[in-house]
């Protein structure tokens, strides 16, 4: 859990340094509700929650069809927007 339970959370964005390898993929993921649901989630794009939530959690799955080099995290930085974001 990432979040203060007295801030709802619209909105996400993660920021990561990572590495894929020539097989590998990693696919993330943001809940702003505990874990009930999970939203895809593209590194450096905002995800836009469809209702305001309390805890924020995250998880990456790692994939590789290769056993030398495998996909890793680095980093990784979420910022959230406790406001509803504007609509385009």
């Amino acid at each position: 859990v990432i979040s203060i339970p007295e801030i709802p959370i619209h909105a996400a964005r993660l920021r990561v340094r990572d590495f894929w390898g020539a097989s590998g993929q990693i696919r993330y993921a943001l809940s702003n509700d505990g874990g009930t649901h999970w939203h895809p989630a593209e590194p450096g794009v905002w995800m836009r929650f469809p209702s305001p939530g309390a805890e924020l959690r995250w998880r990456a799955t790692l994939d590789t069809t290769e056993r030398v080099s495998t996909p890793s995290i680095e980093h990784i930085h979420i910022d959230i927007l406790d406001t509803a974001p504007a609509r385009p």
